[in-house]
């Protein structure tokens, strides 16, 4: 009989601050409907508008309730979300997607990081097969099988994907353009300007990224990584929204009659934290989304990226849009260091890998 292993290899490391590091790998091993991974342009003919809709809609649902069951799990625990795309210039059809679900354990003990993550193994296989049952995931049972995956290729060039904040001022809340000979000069209040971070806001519609399909048109290859990390939020945050709803409240009570449109602003951005603060009472995840490859990556690349995490011209204002900077490659495994700082939250707009 052949010799079947159940049990993912695990990959035992130090971090900079002494915690052991455990990892263990599952990977995507086919897809069961073909109509996953087929380009929609071209299947036209075979499905109507309503039917794929449907069907994104329902993975859209799947994805959200697995978010809500791996929610529970201990800070220590990371599930990361590898996607590497090797295309092949002279033949497409030869380009290859690997997908990958890497578990990560950080603990003072290797002994009961191992079995922690081992735990985490067991309860994430049968969520796995009972949320997403098209896609058939196995694990990584190979030490060298698992090091290739974890490290594809030596990257030189990375960028990390954030959420959009800026300071707005309650007198003028939409930006302004300059005109004449300078730039337009203002003096910002402390008591009638506010920090607001733009949530995301995807879009079931937008599951199918275009993201997979543009890489494998690329010359290199490149890697899509997403971490997930469960957190609370921190108190300055807190005490930011309230700081927020007592400002905007405070701007609102001093109104004139006639800044209705003004008002208007100032209660859409009050609405905003008073619906932040009330997510934050739920499940919450600490987020790292970055893009690395062996060569600079172009910047339309990385929009297409950003666009399939948040629409970036939302129709609800200070909602939607992202930004991103250059970082180290070596600290996209870092667990200490993410590239965005605010908490993500399971709200009704979330998809299967996007935050809200």
């Amino acid at each position: 009989m052949p010799d079947i292993k159940y049990f993912p290899a695990l990959k035992t490391q130090k971090t900079a601050s002494g915690e052991f590091e455990i990892i263990a790998g599952i990977t995507l091993e086919s897809i069961l409907k073909k109509e996953l991974c087929s380009n929609y342009r071209f299947e036209i003919e075979k499905q109507t508008a309503d039917y794929k809709k449907l069907g994104m809609n329902m993975r859209y649902q799947a994805a959200k309730s697995f978010l809500h069951a791996v929610s529970s799990w201990p800070s220590q625990i990371s599930l990361d979300l590898d996607t590497t795309i090797y295309p092949n210039a002279a033949m497409r059809i030869k380009g290859k997607v690997s997908v990958n679900l890497f578990l990560r354990c950080f603990c003072n003990c290797e002994q009961i990081g191992k079995e922690e993550i081992i735990n985490r193994y067991l309860a994430l296989m049968p969520l796995l097969i009972s949320h997403f049952p098209e896609y058939s995931f196995v694990p990584i049972t190979d030490n060298e099988d698992l090091e290739r995956r974890l490290f594809p290729f030596e990257t030189t060039y990375a960028i990390s994907i954030g959420k959009k904040s800026d300071t707005i001022r309650l007198t003028s809340p939409l930006p302004r353009v300059s005109m004449g000979f300078g730039p337009v000069i203002e003096s910002f209040g402390e008591d009638c300007s506010l920090n607001q971070t733009f949530s995301w806001m995807p879009d079931p519609e937008t599951y199918e990224s275009k993201i997979v399909h543009t890489l494998l048109e690329n010359l290199e290859p490149a890697r899509v990584y997403v971490r997930f990390q469960t957190s609370r939020p921190d108190e300055k945050e807190i005490s930011d929204l309230e700081k927020n709803v007592e400002t905007c409240e405070q701007f609102l009570s001093m109104a004139k009659i006639h800044q209705i449109t003004l008002n208007r602003y100032t209660e859409l951005l009050r609405d905003s934290s008073i619906k932040r603060l009330s997510k934050l009472a739920g499940p919450c995840f600490r987020l790292k989304v970055a893009m690395l490859s062996p060569y600079k990556i172009d910047s339309s690349l990385i929009d297409i990226l950003g666009s399939s995490l948040t629409v970036s011209d939302s129709t609800i204002p200070f909602e939607g849009g992202y930004t991103w900077v250059q970082i180290n490659p070596e600290s996209i495994f870092d667990k200490t260091i993410l590239n965005d700082k605010s908490i993500f939250t399971l709200g009704k707009r979330v998809t299967g890998f996007k935050r809200d």
